[in-house]
């Protein structure tokens, strides 16, 4: 696929994708492209062969229900090992603010709902290190992170029109 960025085409050696989220339609998609060191968040139009960077600093996009925020990892600056937090991104302004979970999420998160997101954190009993649970916060900042599911990973949530195959 085509990269642009700045209005200009670039062809990077190191231009690595991933964390891919589709649109309804199936033809426009956000993704993280990873070139130079940064992490970029890429909106794609598959028929077009394009993608345009968006912005950088923004990795494992989830596109809300309603196809008006982008929930991501953003890395925090500090020493030592990356630490990501959880952030939402109005994708008409580009302005990002943090939910209210502060703890580590390494992940692609999924919406609940087009006020809620889902993702996994290690067993809250610390029985396992193997095991996760599942956890929902409120994508305005609000509130406080809940459990919701114990023992379980990787939520994935079916939303109408967003996850159907259509020829």
């Amino acid at each position: 696929m085509e990269i642009w960025l700045d209005g200009s085409r670039i062809q990077p050696a190191d231009a690595n994708f991933w964390g891919v989220t589709f649109a309804p339609d199936s033809n426009e998609f956000y993704a993280t492209l990873g070139t130079g060191g940064h992490t970029y968040l890429v909106k794609g139009d598959i028929r077009a062969n394009r993608v345009d960077v968006l912005r950088d600093g923004v990795e494992c996009p989830s596109l809300s229900p309603d196809n008006t925020r982008i929930a991501f990892k953003k890395r925090e600056a500090g020493p030592g090992l990356a630490h990501w937090r959880l952030y939402v991104l109005d994708l008409a302004t580009l302005t990002d603010s943090p939910v209210a979970e502060s703890r580590f999420i390494d992940e692609q998160v999924e919406w609940l709902d087009a006020a809620h997101i889902l993702y996994t954190q290690p067993d809250s009993t610390g029985r396992s290190a193997a095991v996760s649970d599942v956890w929902m916060v409120a994508a305005d900042g609000s509130g406080e992170p809940t459990l919701l599911l114990r023992e379980a990973a990787t939520p994935t949530v079916m939303h109408p029109g967003k996850n159907a195959l259509t020829p």
